[in-house]
């Protein structure tokens, strides 16, 4: 205190002199250690005393002092500072009188003091954020601020009010009128000053809140760019990069799941020495955002990846400071759920100690316990038995937490949160798991005092309603429903009406009522509406919304709520982070697609029917297809954009899967390749959003204002133009064939097939085609063949027989001439021979009661795709092309061969096609499959099919490994012509990708090819063999000349129509193989 020194206390310049002093250590202190903020609130406390009340400069002082303890509560996380710092600016703020700039600042100072004063010590009735809010907007209307002052002040209370109301419109009104204000204080600095960039980073922040809030990705580009330009500037140090990088980071977190962000905040924490405060605080966003990674997608490694620096973030951490919980909950999770034992010890200590500690908060203590259910089902963990291990051991922090003063009971801090969903609660023991569950939250939100989260009551509400449907006992539902109404009324935001909804739903499956299914779809409307949801929640939320509006009988909105859920669900194929996750979205929305066309068959509507239909299904192929046949609009108008397209579609197509990567094992060390899980995410992520600007760009281009959007009526009528189209929709409320032609699309009603039934023909065709494959017992034989025969006759008699009937195909066909129809089935329909339907004893009537008598059949998964093939010409082989043949011997496939020989089929395909080359044996591998389709337009395989598990999908086995779709949509094939897969149920869809119509069939449709031949069941060598000899000699000419494949369809019938004439009654033998393309 060298300058007050100099000047004695009693001296009437005193006080200037030593304030000076404190402004010059508050100046430094931005560059050392606390001991200059200490000197200048000790300087200031001194200025102070010596000025008498009343005196006018004692105020202008009161106000710097407070200004400085706010700086190092804020900066050193001191609850002591921040409550001397609310004592002194409330000394010298009127809130009924804020009409100066200064008296506007010196209330925005108190109000920061008063936030950080409720983050450091409990301040469980929210009084001085109220108090905090009141002066925000007071301030921020303050006539005399400037711009810049405006801003600051507005977005403070945006964020507060935020935080404190969730979806109310009030926050957004506030956020959008902070961001209009920084623009207008941007347009009156000058270019490269520390104004413009304050002014910058104002906006840029504003943006993000508002991003966040409004989903709307075109505010957070907006902001990037603000943010990024503030970040350049000359005047940004440390901490302001610090503060930008932190906004940026946590909004295209929050909005998108890109973890590339947290390289952002990576780079403020090493734009920090170790030591300094602020490097704490860098540390403290980038454990939070690791934290919410976790909380968000079950990302462990995020958390597991940044162990060291949460240790760190933990350390430099005051003990007195509540902000300690962050770094402590985000270790001990990295510990107990991917460590050694050593580290699950050292974690399940640090719960103990966030249990105990007096300024734990009690939604984060809850979830620390219960990690929001995510424990017992995410893939990304290593094991459910640590997630078990993780729930018992918290729970037990009953036994260590003892009451604290200001807390009513430390038992409040302590329940565990268990799976909500009951789809989740598997197990023996997960009913006493949740009964203990239950208990402890009911007990954590009826303490004296109320003080419990609104997050800990709707856990328990939710938790109620999956005991009930455990139990039946109806009154944990009248508990739960009470629980959420009650939280309605405090907080009417949008994952409360979500809640709401779900239990009036489930109460309405137990109880009926149509008023308690219109109050469901009333709040799940209301939630649907909210752009802010995460995409699948809203996904989910607004599949609800559509159901229970269909269950009321309110067409036209259950119609806009179908398509709602369409445009959410057609998303699926970017949102999620590989193709497994985007399959486990889809499968569990299976149907979905098929009910909304149902609905609007129902009102009337069958060319928005079809439409919706189309939207529906087949979005993997779909966005497949779409991108290739992008390719060619795109260029034809701009190169540049086509290459840009090409180019991001590719590193998303490429990237590998995140399961593929190292996982944390037990030990806690991971593989250590150079590439891991985050490193994948945050690259897809980077490259979708890439892929979005990208499709907003090219649709404001001329003539392609509907690039990638769903197909209208007009287009999709273009698949008929070989010949009609049945799309067979079956759905609970009722079952259609829409007649697609090149003039118009008709509803035929199916009035004998229903949902259960067809489900009960595919379940009884499936086990007779075994019983005929594999039993060996006569009377078996006999129940197998009734079976088939019998499902054959009903496809006739209640599906095609209607559909050729309205089609006109009610004679023989002309067999030089065959009339030609594609097959477009969905739900349990796809499993179906229709091809081979009828009673085939009348095949040599006049009027035969069979498909295959009438018209030459072929399928299609989707309309789309047989669109894309009509709208791509054939293209003439290159030189070096060869055909290729696959033959790998297995017990039970089509080639029933030893290893090393060829089977006959592949034989008789080699013997066809002249230089065909033979992959057999040890040679059958997959690379040498992959590199060997470009040059092969015509293929062979003679191998054993799969359909394959949840997280594969179907596939074909080779020799070291196999083939899936996966790998074939990735492949672009430009010549291929022709593939003939003699592989078990090489074109059946899996009833859990009904919806995908997802087979080898498809993939190879996708992959290029466009004629496609498959079986959909189990076939044997010989009988393949027999289908073999039959079709390739109609496909080739005698004298050497490449094969002609362009009438597969119609040498495929021929060949079967002969078969089956030679042995009528072996269905199986003839019936399996169906032909997709043109």
């Amino acid at each position: 205190m060298l300058g007050s020194a100099l000047v004695s206390p009693q001296h009437p310049q005193w006080p200037e002199v030593a304030a000076a002093c404190a402004y010059a250590w508050l100046a430094l202190s931005e560059h050392s250690e606390p001991e200059r903020l200490d000197q200048a609130i000790a300087a200031l406390v001194q200025v102070v005393a010596a000025l008498e009340d009343g005196e006018a400069r004692r105020r202008q002082y009161l106000a710097e002092l407070g200004f400085c303890q706010l700086r190092r509560a804020e900066r050193f996380g001191d609850v002591r500072a921040a409550a001397g710092a609310v004592e002194h600016l409330r000394a010298c703020v009127d809130p009924t009188a804020i009409d100066t700039a200064d008296e506007a600042a010196d209330a925005v100072n108190l109000a920061l003091a008063l936030v950080r004063l409720h983050a450091l010590r409990d301040d469980s009735d929210g009084g001085l954020l109220e108090e905090a809010e009141d002066l925000l907007s007071q301030a921020a209307h303050c006539s005399a601020l400037t711009q810049d002052q405006r801003v600051t002040a507005l977005l403070n209370l945006g964020a507060l009010f935020s935080d404190r109301h969730g979806g109310q419109q009030g926050a957004l009104r506030l956020l959008e009128e902070s961001v209009a204000v920084a623009r207008e204080a941007l347009t009156h600095t000058r270019e490269g000053s520390v104004e413009r960039m304050r002014c910058l980073a104002n906006l840029g922040i504003g943006l993000c809140q508002l991003a966040e809030k409004t989903q709307n990705l075109a505010h957070l580009r907006e902001a990037e760019t603000f943010l990024r330009a503030a970040l350049d500037s000359e005047h940004a140090g440390h901490e302001e990069r610090s503060q930008v990088g932190a906004a940026l980071a946590f909004a295209r977190q929050r909005l998108t799941g890109d973890t590339g962000g947290v390289e952002l905040l990576r780079a403020a924490v090493e734009g920090f020495p170790e030591g300094d405060p602020r490097r704490g605080r860098a540390l403290l966003n980038l454990a939070g955002a690791a934290l919410w990674r976790y909380e968000q997608v079950g990302d462990l490694d995020s958390i597991a990846q940044h162990r060291d620096l949460l240790r760190e973030a933990l350390q430099g951490t005051p003990a007195s400071s509540r902000l300690r919980s962050t770094p402590m909950l985000a270790l001990a999770q990295a510990l107990i759920l991917s460590g050694s034992a050593d580290e699950v010890a050292e974690g399940q200590q640090l719960l103990r100690r966030l249990g105990e500690s007096p300024w734990a908060p009690i939604a984060e203590v809850s979830y620390a316990n219960g990690l929001r259910g995510k424990v017992l089902h995410d893939r990304f963990l290593v094991s459910r038995a640590k997630a078990v291990a993780l729930l018992r051991a918290t729970a037990a922090m009953t036994a260590y937490a003892a009451p604290q003063e200001g807390y009513p009971l430390r038992e409040r801090a302590v329940a565990p949160v268990v799976p909500a969903d009951d789809a989740l609660m598997r197990g023996k023991g997960d009913l006493a798991l949740l009964e203990e569950a239950v208990g402890l939250l009911r007990r954590a939100v009826t303490e004296p005092g109320d003080g419990s989260s609104i997050s800990q009551r709707a856990w328990l509400s939710q938790a109620l309603g999956s005991l009930y449907l455990y139990t039946g006992d109806a009154s944990h539902l009248d508990e739960a429903l009470a629980l959420a109404r009650n939280l309605l009324g405090r907080t009417p935001n949008t994952p409360v009406r979500a809640l709401l909804g779900r239990l009036l739903r489930i109460r309405h499956g137990a109880q009926g009522g149509r008023s308690v299914l219109a109050e469901a779809a009333e709040h799940y409307g209301w939630a649907a509406a909210d752009a802010t949801l995460g995409s699948l929640a809203h996904l989910y939320t607004t599949v609800d919304w559509a159901r229970c509006e269909a269950e009321l009988g309110r067409s036209s909105q259950a119609a806009g709520a179908y398509a709602q859920a369409l445009d959410l669900l057609e998303l699926v194929p970017w949102s999620a982070s590989d193709r497994p996750g985007q399959m486990q979205v889809l499968t569990s929305h299976i149907g979905l697609a098929s009910e909304a066309a149902a609905h609007a068959v129902d009102s009337g509507a069958t060319e928005r029917a079809l439409e919706l239909l189309e939207q529906g299904r087949g979005l993997i192929l779909g966005h497949v297809l779409d991108s290739r046949a992008a390719h060619h609009r795109v260029a034809a108008v701009s190169a540049e954009l086509a290459k840009a397209f090409e180019d991001v579609h590719k590193r998303i197509e490429e990237l590998p899967s995140p399961d593929a990567m190292p996982a944390f094992p037990a030990d806690g060390v991971p593989s250590g390749n150079g590439i891991d899980r985050l490193d994948v995410t945050s690259a897809r992520m980077a490259a979708v959003q890439e892929r979005q600007e990208l499709v907003e760009q090219i649709q404001s281009l001329p003539g392609l204002a509907d690039f990638l959007r769903p197909p209208s009526c007009a287009e999709l009528r273009l698949a008929a133009q070989g010949g009609p189209v049945a799309v067979l929709n079956v759905s609970r409320l009722r079952c259609d064939a829409l007649l697609v032609t090149p003039n118009k699309v008709r509803a035929v009603p199916l009035p004998a097939v229903t949902e259960a039934v067809a489900l009960t023909y595919a379940h009884r065709f499936a086990i007779g085609v075994a019983l005929l494959g594999k039993s060996d017992s006569e009377a078996l034989q006999i129940a197998g063949r009734d079976m088939v025969i019998s499902t054959l006759r009903w496809l006739w008699d209640s599906v095609c027989a209607p559909v050729l009937s309205a089609l006109g195909l009610t004679r023989r066909a002309d067999p030089d001439r065959p009339p030609r129809m594609w097959w477009c089935p969905t739900g349990p329909l796809i499993s179906l021979p229709l091809h081979a339907a009828g009673r085939h004893g009348s095949r040599h009537e006049a009027a035969p009661q069979t498909v295959m008598d009438r018209v030459v059949s072929s399928y299609t998964p989707t309309l789309r795709s047989l669109v894309a093939l009509y709208a791509r010409p054939a293209q003439p082989p290159a030189s070096g092309d060869r055909p290729l043949a696959v033959s790998v011997a297995t017990s039970g496939a089509a080639s029933e061969t030893e290893p090393g020989t060829t089977p006959p089929d592949a034989e008789t395909f080699a013997s066809a096609f002249p230089g065909t080359r033979v992959l057999t044996g040890t040679q059958a591998t997959r690379d040498q499959v992959l590199a060997g389709l470009p040059h092969s337009p015509w293929v062979h395989f003679a191998c054993h099919g799969e359909t394959g598990r949840a997280d594969t999908g179907p596939l074909l086995r080779l020799t070291d490994s196999t083939l899936t779709v996966t790998d074939l949509t990735a492949v672009a094939l430009e010549r291929a012509e022709f593939a003939f897969l003699s592989a078990c149920e090489s074109s059946l869809t899996p009833g859990r990708f009904a919806d995908e119509s997802l087979n080898m069939a498809s993939a190879m449709r996708l992959a290029g090819y466009r004629h496609v031949i498959g079986t959909l069941w189990p076939i044997s060598g010989d009988h393949a063999a027999q289908v073999a000899a039959q079709l390739y000699p109609r496909l080739t000419a005698p004298d050497g000349r490449p094969p002609n494949t362009s009438h597969t369809a119609v040498a495929l019938h021929r060949s079967v129509l002969a078969l089956r004439e030679d042995q009528p009654s072996a269905v199986t033998t003839w019936g399996a193989y169906l032909h997709m393309g043109p």
